[in-house]
């Protein structure tokens, strides 16, 4: 079965390309447990390294990126199920894709248990708030970075960053849009897709991002 054919099928994820069989893929990999999440990222990022030949600093940034991405799930999907993954690889038109998906409460019901942001009523807002740098459910836990490094690093690769959550669905990247659909999913959909023959380096990334307050010099 092609996951990714299927993904885009129910979830209704934009497709700018016509799929053929699958080759060149990892078979899809569930995980449930913080201990599990980063030998599913591990795994992937092999395959793909292995498969597009890229170099350390691209492999590195891509495990970053799918640790940033599988943790997500444990600490805000609230399921007993986890999530699902599975990476392929297109080289003829030189770009990979991974597909990470969970069942759990969503991007809106999970930022909402921030005061913050509780009063986002859409999934579209809930989304594009969580694609901004410093946004999380669960400050006192994780810095909420994952997915806008991910966004900001796909943007400069070329690439897309496609969510989909509830009605919401909202593409950034090198290409950016966002709009409420009419089937509302449960859980939360992360295809991220890369560009092979341009630079993944997560470090020029971070230099970009606005400090945390804790980290600025005292005056």
């Amino acid at each position: 079965m092609d996951f990714f054919r299927g993904l885009a099928t129910v979830a209704d994820l934009p497709e700018d390309f016509e799929r053929r069989n699958p080759v060149g893929f990892r078979p899809c990999q569930q995980f449930e447990t913080e201990l599990q999440f980063p030998g599913v990222s591990r795994s992937l990022t092999d395959a793909l390294a292995e498969r597009c030949k890229v170099d350390d600093v691209a492999k590195a940034t891509i495990l970053i990126c799918l640790n940033e991405l599988t943790e997500n799930v444990i600490h805000h999907a609230d399921t007993d199920l986890g999530g699902f993954a599975a990476c392929q690889t297109a080289l003829k038109k030189k770009r990979f894709e991974v597909g990470i998906v969970d069942l759990g409460v969503g991007i809106r019901q999970s930022l909402s248990k921030n005061p913050q942001y509780a009063d986002i009523d859409n999934d579209v807002d809930a989304i594009e708030a969580a694609l901004e740098p410093r946004v999380t459910a669960t400050p006192d836990r994780n810095s909420g970075i994952g997915l806008s490094i991910t966004k900001l690093l796909l943007r400069d690769n070329g690439g897309q960053l496609i969510v989909r959550s509830g009605a919401g669905l909202v593409v950034g990247g090198a290409e950016e849009r966002a709009e409420t659909r009419p089937v509302e999913l449960p859980g939360t959909i992360v295809a991220m897709r890369a560009r092979t023959d341009q630079p993944l380096d997560i470090g020029k990334i971070y230099e970009t991002l606005p400090r945390d307050d804790d980290d600025e010099d005292d005056d």
